[in-house]
């Protein structure tokens, strides 16, 4: 009876403390060479098969998709322009001129949006409030779009003149392409089943977002290896809430989130 209870008490700690990684930082290794053969790849990969199951779990056009990819990439571009434009306001509009054609990308992704509306079917929506909801956030992210073109087209009237340092500066509008994206990653959820959208928002908002901006852009070896832990717990919970979890998840899927538990697995191993 001891050994039983024994026994059972290890099984427990060892599940409880499975999802979060405890390791020094020291002691992992992550060559550019192995980042760009082996953990980018991975982690592209894990999206497309997370974008996948979207796709077939909902009744969604790919303009949902569109609309967040390119709102990350605004993101990003914008981000790459922030410390440069700070620097030299004359020059802003040359690291932001390329911006303009992301910012007609989502204009379109909407616009496409609004006319698929009338051809979804009506359990697309669980609650009218939901379909308010979402008409709301596209609204904000028109809005938030128009400004941020409009303060392109500033900078282009004033570039590399003395009016250029009279201009606005760039940190309101870099605030603005973040609710965007925020925007679209809500606009994102809404389409998704009601029992489901608490795992997916999470796995979103603590997994999936901070890899798009700090890792499949580029190396930043520094933030991976502080995030590792977290981001582990992030994606177990994500990978058990669908897996055995009491979410409604369809079970003919969840083959598509053991490929990509497979995947995450394999770059922790590269490290260790």
């Amino acid at each position: 009876m001891r050994k039983l209870i024994f026994l059972l008490f290890i099984c427990a700690s060892t599940l409880a403390n499975y999802p979060y990684l405890d390791f020094d930082t020291s002691s992992l290794n992550l060559s550019p060479y192995t980042y760009r053969r082996y953990v980018r790849p991975q982690l592209r990969s894990m999206k497309k098969d997370f974008y996948y199951v979207v796709k077939r779990i909902t009744y969604t056009s790919q303009d949902f998709i569109n609309l967040r990819e390119n709102s990350l990439n605004l993101n990003l571009a914008f981000e790459r322009a922030y410390e440069k434009c700070r620097k030299n306001q004359k020059l802003c509009y040359e690291e932001l001129k390329d911006v303009v054609g992301r910012i007609q990308a989502i204009e379109r992704n909407i616009k496409s949006l609004r006319e698929d509306f009338t051809k979804l079917p009506q359990k697309q929506f669980e609650k009218v409030d939901d379909y308010i909801a979402l008409l709301a956030n596209l609204d904000q992210i028109d809005s938030y779009s128009l400004q941020v073109q409009t303060y392109i087209q500033l900078l282009h009237l004033t570039d590399k003149t003395n009016f250029a340092i009279y201009t606005p500066r760039i940190d309101i509008y870099r605030s603005y392409v973040k609710q965007i994206f925020n925007l679209a990653n809500d606009s994102f959820l809404y389409i998704l089943p009601t029992d489901l959208k608490p795992s997916f928002e999470q796995f979103i908002d603590k997994f999936l977002s901070p890899v798009e901006e700090h890792m499949i852009p580029q190396m930043k070896k520094d933030w991976f290896f502080n995030r590792l832990g977290d981001l582990n717990m992030q994606w177990n919970v994500f990978h058990m809430d669908l897996e055995k979890g009491q979410t409604g998840f369809p079970k003919e899927y969840v083959r598509n989130v053991k490929i990509m538990h497979r995947r995450w697995n394999s770059i922790l191993k590269l490290m260790f």
